[in-house]
């Protein structure tokens, strides 16, 4: 098995949005994330407030302040993981799903059976991930699942469905919608809590 037990995602409170990017993704991976909100200093220091406890719930993993060069928030940080290893506090993390907007999730729920019809695969990823990855053209994907897949060409007729329908339908490419879907959930996790 691969996946590691948690990981720690590095975000730059001096630039939030950008950075939050990434970690839709790892929400995407289903996998066990703190997150350690840096330089947090500079953005109390805008005056700016932000609501860690309610963005992490939005989340669906614990964000930690933290100023690494001066070691401010770091053993938080290293309970929080600790805490989240041993599995102690439900509160803490949850599993979501980013809600991509229906038309896109119909397009998840359509191509993501043809994925997990693979044991292998699904025994060593989030299938709904590679799904998600694979509707965007990611290339490390295509050939994972080019590797690993019996049923390659189901995939990609799927795929190819998907990408036919939501441009006739949203007038843009699929890849360019699943990115506008991810900052339209960033832009509104941050609304409610910055």
């Amino acid at each position: 098995d691969l996946m590691p037990d948690v990981v720690i995602n590095v975000v730059d409170a001096s630039n939030i949005e950008r950075n939050l990017y990434l970690t839709t993704q790892l929400i995407d991976m289903n996998l066990r994330v703190v997150m350690a909100l840096n330089m947090y200093d500079e953005l109390r220091h805008k005056g700016d407030k932000l609501d860690t406890v309610q963005l992490g719930y939005l989340l669906g993993m614990p964000v930690c302040p933290t100023v690494s060069r001066s070691g401010e928030g770091i053993s938080e940080l290293f309970d929080t993981v600790i805490r989240i290893y041993e599995h102690q506090d439900p509160k803490l993390a949850r599993h979501i799903h980013i809600n991509h907007g229906a038309e896109i999730e119909l397009g998840i729920k359509h191509v993501q059976p043809y994925i997990a019809y693979n044991e292998k695969l699904k025994a060593q990823y989030s299938t709904r991930y590679l799904t998600i990855k694979y509707l965007e053209g990611d290339k490390d994907i295509e050939k994972l699942l080019k590797k690993d897949c019996s049923n390659i060409q189901d995939i990609a007729n799927a795929r190819s469905d998907e990408q036919q329908r939501i441009q006739a339908l949203m007038g843009t490419s699929l890849e360019s919608a699943i990115v506008d879907a991810k900052y339209a959930f960033i832009q509104g996790a941050l609304a409610e809590t910055y």
